[in-house]
C-alpha cells in the first residue's frame, strides 16, 4: 500500500527479517537492520523493488495519522 508521511501516537519497532526497503530520504533497511521511533515521530513513505519481510510492534492500538495533523509546539 502506498502512503504518505504519518505518524503514530504509540511507538514504533520495526525489524527487517529479509528483504530490504528504502525510505523517501534514501535510507536503505535490510535484513537485520532495527528501527525505533518514538510517539509522534514523523515517517516517511518507503518503497521496496523486490519485497521485504517486516516485524512492526507498535506500543498500543495502532493509528495512522497524516504528517500534516501533527500539532506544531508553539
Amino acid at each position: 500500500a502506498r502512503h504518505g508521511a504519518h505518524f503514530h501516537t504509540v511507538y514504533r519497532e520495526l525489524f527487517v527479517v529479509r528483504g530490504e526497503f528504502t525510505t523517501a530520504d534514501g535510507t536503505v533497511f535490510k535484513a537485520g537492520c532495527y528501527s525505533f521511533a518514538p510517539p509522534n515521530t514523523i515517517l516517511q513513505p518507503i518503497v521496496s523493488s523486490k519485497g521485504a519481510l517486516v516485524y512492526v510492534n507498535f506500543g498500543g492500538p495502532l493509528d495512522f495519522v497524516p504528517a500534516d495533523k501533527l500539532k506544531k509546539a508553539s
